[in-house]
């Protein structure tokens, strides 16, 4: 039978890293003239990348502190109709999208913007962001973004009558699964990053490789499982640390396992079961 406690902040020597939260603001991009500065195809700050589709025409942009559409402070816009804004991290890792602030482009008006989220393991969230402005001056706008969490990008598109965006609140350090122990004998899965207070799989797979989840609130999430792949049980999530400990039997050394969040079918990383 698994008991599960809460770490306390003195414990988690073997769990992955708290998240933490970062600011993509382009303010190393920020131009002291009243002109369209062209800023190419990529832009990398503070381990993420902002690019766009291969073979779009024109480069993103940003306008000069006194060109009449700064929106007051120095925001990235896509050049080119219908072209895509996708985050990234440069490393690989997942991270989760918090907030994206918005400004009209070219004056007064509203745009509606579709983001969307592609989820490390498989599956998308999505949240349409309608965004208005009386001005000039054009002013930016904070959205909060609801389940852009465990995301291996997100994008957006450059729509009629467009936008800029600015300040992209992001949350690194991630989901985190380890797992510690004597195979077969007692085992102790350890987590962080988790939301608080929801209920978490923890699931089984002989190997390591790709299973998609055929059923249920998480049908359609990818996992980094495959073989023999089972829900050993359900765990909740606590304060979003927590472990969980249980007698393995022989059958399940070399195995591997993960964790599935309900709800927001936040996948973790996959760990292996020890072998002694």
């Amino acid at each position: 039978m698994f008991s599960t406690r809460h770490i306390a902040a003195a414990v988690p020597a073997l769990l992955a890293p708290a998240a933490a939260a970062q600011v993509i603001d382009f303010q190393h991009l920020e131009q002291r003239n009243d002109m369209v500065n062209f800023v190419g195809s990529v832009v990398i700050e503070d381990g993420f990348e902002i690019t766009k589709d291969a073979g779009e025409q024109y480069d993103f942009g940003v306008f000069g502190t006194l060109e009449r559409r700064y929106p007051g402070s120095t925001a990235l816009f896509n050049d080119t109709i219908g072209g895509l804004h996708i985050i990234r991290a440069k490393d690989g890792r997942s991270f989760d999208v918090l907030s994206i602030d918005f400004a009209m482009l070219n004056g007064a008006g509203t745009v509606v913007v579709d983001v969307v989220g592609e989820k490390t393991g498989g599956g998308q969230v999505f949240q349409q962001i309608v965004h208005s402005d009386d001005g000039p001056p054009l002013e930016l706008m904070t959205y909060e973004l609801d389940g852009f969490v465990g995301l291996d990008s997100i994008h957006w598109t450059e729509d009629f009558p467009y936008h800029q965006f600015d300040n992209v609140v992001i949350s690194i350090g991630g989901y985190g699964l380890n797992v510690t122990g004597r195979c077969p004998g007692m085992i102790t899965v350890s987590w962080s990053g988790a939301m608080p207070d929801v209920a978490q799989g923890l699931v089984f797979g002989r190997d390591e490789g790709a299973t998609t989840i055929p059923g249920g609130p998480c049908a359609g999430t990818r996992l980094g499982l495959q073989g023999g792949v089972m829900l050993v049980r359900t765990l909740g999530s606590g304060d979003g640390s927590g472990e969980a400990s249980s007698n393995a039997g022989t059958s399940a050394c070399g195995g591997f396992l993960q964790l599935v969040q309900v709800g927001s079918c936040r996948a973790s990383n996959v760990d292996r079961l020890p072998e002694f």
